[in-house]
């Protein structure tokens, strides 16, 4: 028997395009991968990583879900921020503030926050980006080092002594 006649070694795949557009409509939704990978009838995640590599129109459909994912995330942000429902319990000695629900409803925030701004960096980074064009090469060195002492003083710091502009005694 030819190396050819016996085929590929190893289980058969379970890759269906079902399945795949059933795991990228669920991370699409806001599911992590290990939570999509739970439910019945569904691959492991390392089996879904293998179809990443095999599959380029999967691959871009999950690459697809994962952004619409950041979305999702910015939308629930949203919604936990405006529902204070249980910020104020009810107790024995009237109406209280439940500190512990409003901490939880920070953290899940701040998570959300921390993974769209890591799966959408462009979208939702903290990336500061200034445009500010100067000619450098026009200036004078006496004009480039008061340029450099005045970006110091607008961003509050000092400016290194051995940069610093002897002035002028006239």
């Amino acid at each position: 028997m030819s190396a050819n006649s016996i085929g590929k070694l190893g289980r058969p795949s379970s890759y269906t395009k079902t399945k795949a557009d059933k795991i990228c409509e669920d991370i699409a939704n806001g599911m992590s991968l290990a939570a999509v990978c739970r439910q019945d009838g569904m691959p492991a995640p390392k089996n879904v990583r293998v179809w990443l590599k095999n599959n380029p129109d999967f691959l871009s459909n999950y690459a697809l879900a994962r952004a619409e994912q950041a979305d999702h995330f910015a939308d629930e942000i949203i919604a936990i921020a405006d529902d204070s429902s249980k910020d104020i319990i009810q107790t024995e000695n009237g109406p209280k503030v439940n500190h512990d629900h409003i901490n939880r409803d920070r953290l899940r925030i701040d998570t959300r926050k921390w993974k769209a701004s890591k799966m959408r960096p462009e979208k939702y980074g903290a990336k500061l980006q200034v445009d500010h064009k100067v000619n450098y090469e026009a200036m004078s060195n006496q004009e480039l080092l008061k340029r450099l002492e005045q970006l110091c003083k607008n961003m509050g710091m000092t400016m290194p002594k051995h940069y610093r502009i002897e002035r002028e005694t006239t």
